[in-house]
């Protein structure tokens, strides 16, 4: 019995078949049939665990498209929780109700509104001061913020991995390609699009 379960798993039996075989040439149909049944079980048992670690995998790639949904939706959430709270904020800096804040505004808030300010949007050393702060969220220098500027750059600079200044530059590439791709007048064309290019970058560099 213990040879026969030697053969069946192919542990050196060479030792135990070859003498058998010699003596009796017979015998190697039986150890054919044998080894013949073991291979197909072998294929069977690896189909069945490459079947296993399939089912396996698949389910943890479901896990792991569950846990990204469920994430995408807890920062949806955390989002607008955050947009309620800056718009309060910004009612709060904007003192005289004109739906634009100017850094005269923010510079005179309580010093716990800005504390809180500075708390959310803080993420670099230039944010760190008030004017600092104002210059990065006014990234077109008009010189005033309205709820939706100030809002999208605070949750920006709150959220993104990315600085600031780089958003506020890729913005302003942004309105500056699409002023170049407006469609001009005969007579605002040349020398009047370049001075509104040019007003266009003075504006950006603040």
């Amino acid at each position: 019995m213990l040879t026969l379960f030697q053969c069946f798993t192919l542990d050196s039996v060479e030792a135990v078949y070859r003498p058998l075989i010699t003596h009796n040439p017979v015998l190697l149909s039986y150890f054919m049939t044998v080894i013949l049944i073991m291979a197909r079980h072998a294929r069977m048992r690896i189909s069945l665990m490459n079947l296993v670690t399939a089912v396996m995998v698949n389910s943890a790639l479901d896990q792991a498209s569950e846990d990204k949904d469920v994430k995408r939706a807890y920062e949806a959430v955390q989002k607008r929780k955050q947009l309620e709270r800056l718009k309060i904020m910004f009612l709060e800096l904007d003192s005289d109700g004109s739906g634009e804040l100017t850094l005269e505004e923010l510079r005179s808030a309580p010093e716990e509104v800005r504390e809180q300010l500075q708390e959310v949007a803080a993420t670099e050393e230039r944010a760190k001061d008030i004017e600092g702060l104002f210059q990065m969220l006014d990234y077109d220098g008009g010189g005033s913020l309205d709820t939706e500027e100030f809002c999208e750059g605070v949750l920006r600079a709150s959220t993104s991995d990315k600085p600031l200044e780089l958003s506020r530059l890729v913005k302003q590439c942004s309105d500056i390609l699409k002023l170049c791709r407006a469609p001009q007048p005969a007579e605002a064309s040349g020398i009047g699009s370049k001075e509104a290019l040019g007003i266009s970058f003075w504006r950006g560099g603040g």
